[in-house]
């Protein structure tokens, strides 16, 4: 009965959405922009209202419940109205980064070498003490070095009160078996928040990690590093099904280059990060650029809807250590849109 209460309040919260007035006057009673909370965000207001507190308090806001105020941290005279609604529709507007890839120019569109399983390589040597407590024990202190880790991260972007909670997440299932700490950092990664941006961030910058990022790398292993390790570790039992995901992309004419050269010569790739992808086409082509991918994933693609506010989304998760070929890069003279279909070249999970 306790198991049904929790979740149905997960389902509840996820139906409600904190947002406040963006438009450039918000005394301008004719004019009404309303702009969401990030994920992270608007969980921690959620919580504050439910718990009948008086003020929920943000990175650089805090809200007042009883005045239905945003309120800056640091200008008191700068105010927004709030408001809590009924999730709809408009909230894809929000999540349109989640398919689209972060960009970094200087780096290549995917990695043609194992540096993404080095990086995890790197992170269980500079934890190698944890592995003489045995599984369990072993995974609670991977568990709270990712907390801590989110913790410093936070606060190094100005997001000290989204790493706090973020981390709470964490401790509150670092004494749980695996299968209840992977929809954990699933739910995590899942979020609009820092800790998406800036993992994806530094894994990308690994295929430059001998080209001027190998200290940016190196000093992300002892807080990064953990719950990278624990997000590649884990295999939920939805994960072992051979599926086609849909991603769009907005890549330059030398990204698209590259994936029609590697076309030609079928060597294998692999992407050097977490990728986000969807089941559903149509969800896809509404965030797509130039270019959509096609991609056949086996078991290194999880289904992480269940775990997502966003379930409708029909996120799955490609893990980063996915190789792939490319079997063809075609023009869509209709949609104008690159179509390019990656096939796994991963050996069957056993």
């Amino acid at each position: 009965m306790a198991c049904c209460t929790v979740i149905l309040q997960e389902q509840r919260k996820k139906s409600l959405l904190w947002v406040w007035k963006s438009n450039t006057d918000p005394l301008d009673l004719s004019v009404r922009e309303w702009t969401a909370y990030t994920d992270v965000e608007n969980e921690i207001i959620e919580e504050a209202y439910l718990q009948n507190k008086s003020e929920a308090i943000l990175d650089d806001f805090h809200i007042n419940f009883k005045r239905l105020l945003q309120i800056s941290n640091t200008n008191e005279a700068e105010q927004r109205p709030v408001k809590r609604i009924t999730r709809d529709e408009n909230e894809r507007k929000v999540r349109e980064n989640r398919f689209l890839p972060i960009s970094i120019s200087s780096i290549k569109a995917f990695a043609d070498d194992s540096s993404t399983f080095d990086y995890v390589d790197k992170v269980e040597e500079k934890f190698k003490s944890f592995y003489q407590f045995g599984e369990e024990i072993c995974r609670l202190k991977f568990i709270e070095a990712a907390a801590h880790g989110l913790l410093i991260e936070g606060k190094r972007v100005g997001k000290e009160r989204e790493g706090e909670w973020m981390a709470q997440q964490l401790f509150n299932v670092k004494e749980g078996a695996a299968e209840e700490v992977y929809p954990v950092c699933a739910r995590l990664y899942s979020m609009d928040s820092f800790l998406y941006r800036s993992m994806n961030k530094l894994l990308r910058l690994i295929t430059d990690y001998n080209g001027g990022s190998k200290t940016e790398v190196d000093d992300s292993i002892s807080t990064f590093g953990p719950f990278i390790y624990l997000l590649a570790s884990f295999y939920p039992p939805n994960g072992n099904s051979c599926k086609t995901v849909y991603r769009g992309a907005l890549l330059s004419d030398d990204m698209i280059d590259q994936f029609q050269q590697a076309c030609i010569t079928k060597e294998i790739q692999s992407f050097p990060a977490f990728t986000s992808a969807s089941r559903n086409r149509d969800v896809a082509e509404v965030y797509a650029g130039n270019v959509l991918f096609r991609i056949d994933v086996d078991w290194e693609g999880s289904d992480i809807s269940p775990y997502s506010n966003f379930p409708d989304e029909e996120e799955v998760l490609i893990r980063n250590d996915f190789l792939f070929v490319v079997n063809s890069v075609l023009f869509d003279t209709t949609k104008k849109i690159w179509i390019i279909h990656l096939e796994s070249s991963n050996e069957p999970s056993i």
